[in-house]
């Protein structure tokens, strides 16, 4: 109970710093959006786009939620990729790609120039060319790795711990249904 409270607290100050540093009368045109699309031949991106809204101009700003602290350096790459991606899907241009830092409402923001997307294609494309041309990948085990789709095949597998009473509660579970309740 007391965390929730003080989840509760930390959300309810998140959501009035929000209020009041920004516009809340724009209704966004996309929210929690997952497009895709083919930059090349068998080449695919794909990404959720937290929230678009559309400008007075008429382009469109991307607008992607974080939960974390402002970086001192900024890593616009996959912004850039989403906008790839909405350039794709849409008649409008992106204009501009924004992070919301939800801690205190920072909002962080860059131009994109038809010469960035451009750029991001390219990117892209180099990306893919390297994943292609690999033979052998090195494997880092972490956090995430219970989540990946490539556990099955992956030489570190047996390195991977689970969440802590995952297993134990997927055991309950499995008994639970092999006793009949």
């Amino acid at each position: 109970k007391d965390d929730e409270q003080r989840w509760h607290e930390k959300a309810i100050t998140q959501l009035r710093a929000f209020v009041n540093k920004h516009d809340v009368s724009i209704i966004p045109i996309m929210q929690e959006e997952f497009l895709k699309t083919e930059v090349a031949a068998g080449v695919m991106l794909c990404g959720r786009l937290d929230r678009v809204d559309k400008l007075a101009d008429g382009s469109l700003h991307i607008v992607d939620y974080k939960t974390g602290n402002v970086p001192q350096e900024m890593d616009w790459a996959q912004l850039e990729f989403h906008a790839l991606i909405l350039s794709k899907h849409l008649p409008e241009t992106v204009s501009k790609a924004s992070f919301l830092y939800m801690a205190d409402s920072t909002l962080q923001s860059t131009v994109i120039s038809p010469e960035r997307l451009v750029q991001a294609h390219w990117d892209a494309l180099t990306v893919a060319r390297q994943i292609q041309k690999e033979k052998t990948f090195a494997t880092t085990t972490g956090y995430w790795c219970r989540n990946c789709d490539f556990m099955p095949i992956c030489p570190n597998e047996s390195q991977v711990t689970p969440a802590e009473g995952q297993l134990e509660l997927w055991n309950d579970l499995d008994s639970e249904e092999g006793d009949g309740n």
